[in-house]
């Protein structure tokens, strides 16, 4: 699984951009967000203030919402095709 801010080099598109289109999978009902995300909180030390912890809540997305704003263009490029 991984966030939306995991990795976004590999399709040179800003956070916002891969954002807007997962957004849209789940406001079509292309996937069922229940399903595929699981949400985690995560813990960090508190930048200004010495001693305190913050924690956030981030969303993991599995592999169908990943390769979904990519459609063909994964297909293509990832998926290993027989001669």
């Amino acid at each position: 699984m991984a966030d939306a801010g995991s990795d976004n080099g590999s399709f040179q598109k800003a956070k916002s951009t891969i954002s807007f289109h997962i957004s849209n999978i789940f406001k079509e009902g292309e996937l069922d967000e229940k399903v595929v995300v699981r949400k985690n909180r995560t813990a960090t030390m508190h930048g200004a203030i010495d001693g305190k912890i913050q924690t956030h809540e981030v969303a993991f997305y599995n592999l169908d919402v990943i390769i979904s704003p990519c459609g063909d263009k994964f297909l293509k490029v990832c998926v290993p095709r027989e001669k």
